[in-house]
C-alpha cells in the first residue's frame, strides 16, 4: 500500500488534504490543518508526510504564517448596523418566532444563551 494515493483516496471524506513535499513546510501545514479542522464545521484534515520527508532533520520555524488564499475571505464579515436594525425589527414583528440552530452556533453557545434570555424565543437544535 506504499503507493496508494492517500490524498486522492481521502479527498471526499476530509475537509482538506496536504501532501508535504518539503520538510520546511511541516510547521505551516500543521498550523493550517489545525485551523481548518477546528474552524467552521469541525472535521478531519489529512497530512500525508512521505517517509523520505519524515527522515529529514529540520529546526522547525513555528512562526510561519498560515497561507489559505480565499479561505479567510469567507469568514463572516462584521454586520452593518442597518442590517442588524432590520433583523431586530423583523424579529420584533414576528408572531411566533423560533430559533432553529445547528453547527453554525457551535462556538457561540454563550451568545445564543444570552440572546434567548433577552428575547424569550424558543430554541430547537
Amino acid at each position: 500500500f506504499q503507493e496508494t494515493p492517500i490524498v486522492e483516496v481521502t479527498r471526499s471524506i476530509t475537509k482538506h488534504n496536504y501532501l508535504v513535499l518539503d520538510v520546511e513546510d511541516i510547521p505551516r501545514v500543521v498550523k493550517e490543518a489545525f485551523f481548518l479542522a477546528t474552524s467552521g464545521r469541525p472535521g478531519p484534515v489529512l497530512i500525508d508526510i512521505p517517509k523520505d520527508i519524515q527522515q529529514q532533520l529540520v529546526v522547525p520555524n513555528w512562526d510561519q504564517p498560515i497561507k489559505l488564499p480565499g479561505y479567510l475571505a469567507r469568514l463572516p464579515k462584521v454586520p452593518q448596523v442597518a442590517h442588524l436594525e432590520r433583523i431586530v425589527r423583523l424579529i420584533s414583528e414576528s408572531k411566533k418566532p423560533v430559533l432553529y440552530v445547528g453547527g453554525g452556533c457551535l462556538n457561540s453557545s454563550e451568545e445564543l444563551r444570552r440572546f434567548v434570555e433577552l428575547t424569550g424565543i424558543p430554541v430547537a437544535s
